[in-house]
């Protein structure tokens, strides 16, 4: 690939605590850690993430054909509904990429 482009970025939503509700579709726990496999869009951001993600066009591409390949970092919060702590831009390519799933 010689040929240089400037990739494109886009900037999603972010959800809020008060707009989702972690859906749950699978778990498995291991040495105290829980691996849940949900929909993206039902993690919830803190308040403090960064408002432009800088999601290029390349980075939502291999999220879109090869899925989120390293677990998103989430904790529950007080309701049961999964905080992202690490992983907020795979979190929204994920959603910008329209999968259903991601492992967290």
């Amino acid at each position: 690939m010689s040929e240089t482009t400037t990739p494109a970025t886009t900037t999603p939503a972010i959800p809020t605590a008060a707009s989702t509700t972690a859906a749950t579709t699978s778990a498995a726990t291991a040495g105290g850690v829980e691996l849940v496999v949900v929909d993206p869009a039902t993690l919830i951001f803190a308040a403090n993430v960064r408002v432009d993600a800088r999601l290029d066009a390349g980075f939502v591409n291999s999220v879109r054909e090869q899925g989120v390949l390293q677990p998103i970092v989430a904790h529950r919060d007080s309701e049961g509904g999964l905080v992202v702590r690490f992983g907020h831009r795979r979190t929204l390519a994920a959603i910008e990429a329209g999968r259903a799933q991601v492992p967290v």
